[in-house]
C-alpha cells in the first residue's frame, strides 16, 4: 500500500533544532496537563470504582504501548489533514491580502472624491 508523503505543515522542520520559545502571553501547558491527568484519575476511578494501582493484573507496558500505537495514528491524522488544509489556508490568506490592497485603493479614491467635491462645494459658494 502505497501511502502519500507526509506534508510539511507550517512550522514543520522534521528533525531540525527546534528554536527557543518566544515569549507568550498565552497560559502555561503544564498546568491544563495536570488538570487533564487529575481528570483522567477521576474518570478512571468513577468507571473502575477504584484509582489505578500497581500489581493489579494490567499489563501495563502493553496497554501503554498499545495506546501509543493509538496515538501514532492521531498524530499522523493530524499532520496528513493540516497539510491538506495548509494550501486553502495559504490561499485565503493570499486572496484576503489582496482584497485588502483593493480596499485600501478604494478608499484613497474615495477620500479624493471627498476632496474633490468639498472644494467643489466651496467653489459654488
Amino acid at each position: 500500500m502505497n501511502s502519500p508523503a507526509m506534508p510539511k505543515p507550517a512550522g514543520w522542520n522534521g528533525a531540525k533544532q527546534q528554536p527557543d520559545p518566544k515569549p507568550s502571553q498565552h497560559p502555561p501547558i503544564g498546568p491544563m496537563v495536570i488538570a487533564d491527568i487529575e481528570q483522567r484519575c477521576r474518570d478512571g476511578e468513577a468507571e473502575y470504582g477504584q484509582p489505578l494501582r500497581g500489581f493489579n493484573g494490567i499489563d501495563a507496558l502493553g496497554e501503554a504501548y498499545r495506546e501509543s500505537l493509538d496515538q501514532s495514528l492521531y498524530l499522523r491524522q493530524a499532520i496528513y489533514e493540516m497539510g491538506e488544509l495548509l494550501p486553502l489556508v495559504e490561499s485565503l490568506l493570499a486572496r484576503f491580502e489582496a482584497l485588502e490592497s483593493r480596499i485600501e485603493a478604494l478608499e484613497s479614491r474615495i477620500e479624493a472624491l471627498e476632496s474633490r467635491l468639498a472644494a467643489h462645494k466651496s467653489d459654488g459658494k
